[in-house]
């Protein structure tokens, strides 16, 4: 998707015969999977959003948005992620649940990451003292995020991070 969009739904599959490029949109719905049999890299101007799964290792200088724009969901990478420093990803908390009270990254392999996480609250919903969220599941992890930043978090709450390696 160089500058353009691709999209994937209704549990249909998509191979590319090599490796794959993302300046643009790439979005994978629920049920459906998009395989990358060489290296899957994302520009600063990609965006990689969905409730579905992608195969093969992704490196994203861009966005990763688990559910997309306002839908809550869980994205599944099959395979290693890396996060460049000038990356991001975008998890939503709405709720208790993962996939449907916010957004999951679930990675089957190792999760290498840099960049910002960010953690809108949206639908007016407002964490408990102490509550906690899995926004990535990983089953090993380098590095951590140089940024988390909360947004919309209700007067008086506040944040922290944690990283748990048991996906």
């Amino acid at each position: 998707a160089a500058g353009g969009s691709f999209s994937i739904q209704q549990g249909r599959n998509f191979t590319t015969p090599g490796a794959f490029a993302n300046a643009g949109t790439v979005a994978v719905g629920s049920g459906s999977a998009f395989t990358s049999t060489g290296a899957f890299t994302q520009s600063s101007t990609g965006v990689l959003s969905g409730t579905g799964t992608v195969v093969g290792n992704v490196t994203s200088s861009g966005s990763v948005r688990p559910g997309g724009v306002g839908s809550i969901g869980v994205l599944t990478i099959q395979g290693n992620y890396t996060q460049n420093s000038d990356g991001s990803t975008t998890t939503e908390i709405g709720g208790a649940a993962p996939g449907t009270g916010y957004d999951q990254l679930a990675v089957t392999g190792q999760a290498t990451l840099g960049g910002t996480l960010y953690a809108p609250m949206v639908n007016g919903f407002a964490p408990g003292n102490q509550q906690s969220f899995r926004p990535l599941l990983f089953s090993s992890r380098v590095n951590a995020f140089a940024n988390v930043v909360p947004q919309n978090l209700p007067a008086g709450t506040s944040m922290a991070y944690q990283y748990d390696d048991t996906p």
